[in-house]
């Protein structure tokens, strides 16, 4: 168990008062932590995926370790935050490979099965991140176009949770979210 989650619960996942101006974009939501919120799309990632994939008829082996890898890029999806930096601050793959270790992230994926460098989470964040994405550092590689539909999770569970903290929208603004979202395999039968 690590024991920086405390330090996760101090600092604000969504809302939340900070100094200057970027108050004013983060007034309307209410106040999480960044661990709650991490949490949150990460697992809200994972059971879009998984039951996604189940109903599009991709292999359960496969459906393990893409769920798995899903989970790691959800909690990370926000590595800016987690390290104090803005949103356009840039990204490193020794950024990533530090919260790996840090948060044991790494080790997670590991015994999940799922090989992968620090440097191809940071092209699945930019992926999910969409202030970042189409950005390749070094290291860095386009991604297939199942990861990157695949990425299309994390961005889902990631946008439904700021709707559902945004203090003016909420339930109804959520279904229409669900109801535009075009990445799901199933309704197109894509086994990819």
């Amino acid at each position: 168990v690590s024991t920086l989650a405390p330090y996760l619960m101090t600092v604000s996942g969504k809302g939340g008062y900070v100094p200057g101006p970027g108050f004013a974009k983060r007034e309307g939501f209410r106040n999480i932590s960044l661990l709650d919120h991490l949490v949150s799309v990460a697992r809200g990632s994972a059971v879009f995926a998984e039951l996604d994939m189940r109903a599009a008829g991709i292999d359960d082996t496969k459906i393990h370790l893409r769920v798995a890898l899903l989970i790691a890029v959800g909690f990370l999806h926000d590595a800016d935050k987690i390290l104090g930096l803005a949103r356009t601050d840039e990204l490193t793959p020794e950024h990533v490979e530090k919260l790996l270790e840090r948060f044991q992230v790494g080790r997670f994926l590991e015994q999940a099965g799922v090989n992968v460098s620090a440097a191809e989470l940071l092209s699945m964040i930019h992926a999910v991140e969409l202030s970042r994405s189409g950005t390749l550092k070094p290291g860095m590689r386009l991604l297939s176009a199942a990861e990157n539909a695949d990425c299309g999770y994390v961005r889902l569970a990631d946008r439904l949770e700021g709707l559902f903290l945004n203090s003016a929208l909420g339930p109804t603004a959520m279904v229409a979210e669900l109801q535009k979202f075009g990445g799901f395999r199933s309704t197109k039968n894509q086994r990819i």
